[in-house]
């Protein structure tokens, strides 16, 4: 299913809710989330590693809150308890 069917066929409160708990984050915004430097999420999007959209041509990244944890998860290493 393409996202303009997805889109319509959600109702207009659906894609509220998507947009209220999973936000488009700037990448600044994103940083602060996750907590890293804005040079590691524009290398970690160079590499294609991590998904995101432009917005008004090349210039603006969006990134939505959901693709920075999931970046995080799949990037991270766990430490042993005790470490």
């Amino acid at each position: 299913m393409l996202a303009s069917q997805v889109a319509e066929s959600q109702s207009p409160s659906d894609r509220r809710a998507t947009a209220d708990t999973d936000p488009w984050l700037t990448l600044q915004e994103g940083s602060a989330e996750v907590r890293v430097h804005e040079a590691t999420l524009r290398r970690e999007i160079k590499a294609k590693r991590l998904r995101h959209a432009r917005v008004g041509g090349r210039k603006a990244i969006r990134i939505r809150r959901s693709w920075l944890h999931a970046w995080l998860e799949a990037t991270s290493t766990p430490l042993e308890p005790g470490r």
